[in-house]
């Protein structure tokens, strides 16, 4: 089962369900899941349930395609393809080391537009 983040709309997967043995927390339900990367997080299933929707396997394939970075060549203006713009004070988006994009929480690829080469940022 997938779940996506109503804040930043990164995808993750519902591992389990579980229940807190902590004597403070004792019998509370949680939710385990995890990121693309597989890290793993756990969440009280109220708090979980006010912070993530729940969606469909294909919903989550179409919401994990990348989020394009287009700019020219030597020009730090990107256009990007969630509807945003950004422009970088004195570098390109590879420089600050950004994996998702900011406003949609998709991986980012980066099309320079004189030359159309187009990379895949990796971590």
């Amino acid at each position: 089962m997938k779940a996506k983040h109503i804040k930043t709309g990164k995808i993750y997967e519902i591992i389990c369900r579980c229940i807190n043995a902590t004597n403070s927390e004792n019998e509370k339900e949680m939710v385990i899941y995890k990121d693309q990367e597989q890290f793993l997080f756990v969440r009280e299933s109220k708090e979980f349930l006010e912070k993530f929707e729940m969606i469909e396997e294909e919903e989550a394939k179409k919401e994990n395609s990348l989020c394009e970075w287009k700019h020219e060549e030597f020009k730090i203006n990107y256009e990007i393809s969630c509807g945003n713009q950004h422009t970088f004070e004195f570098h390109f988006v590879e420089d600050y080391e950004f994996v998702y994009c900011p406003f949609c929480g998709k991986k980012i690829t980066v099309k320079t537009l004189e030359n159309k080469s187009v990379k895949e940022i990796t971590e």
